[in-house]
């Protein structure tokens, strides 16, 4: 769903809770792209996002709050991303079902 940044930001200014409708549907919409099994966890993630807003009394400190929860789920994704595609490319079963040596990453000492 496409949207107009500066339409959006006039209704924000001339009538916020026509605003506050729009930014739900958008949201909704977007989410309902998205694969079925991360839907309900987008969901809760908005409503998160949402009761932090509405709870904020310093924009500043809700801004910092929402930038260390995107990093940290950024981090999150990139680890487990990382540690997928390692692991299809080094799968701890060989093709006859013995077991197969694990790669560690770590260093021995």
């Amino acid at each position: 769903m496409e949207f107009d940044f500066d339409k959006l930001a006039d209704l924000a200014q001339q009538d916020p809770a026509a605003f506050e409708a729009e930014r739900k549907k958008i949201l909704a919409a977007m989410i309902n792209k998205t694969h079925p099994e991360i839907q309900h966890s987008l969901e809760s993630l908005q409503t998160e996002i949402d009761n932090r807003r509405n709870q904020s009394n310093e924009p500043m400190g809700f801004f910092l709050w929402l930038s260390h929860l995107l990093e940290d789920q950024i981090v999150k994704d990139f680890f487990l991303s990382r540690n997928c595609a390692n692991s299809s490319q080094n799968p701890t079963k060989s093709e006859k079902g013995k077991e197969a040596p694990a790669i560690d990453n770590q260093t021995k000492e």
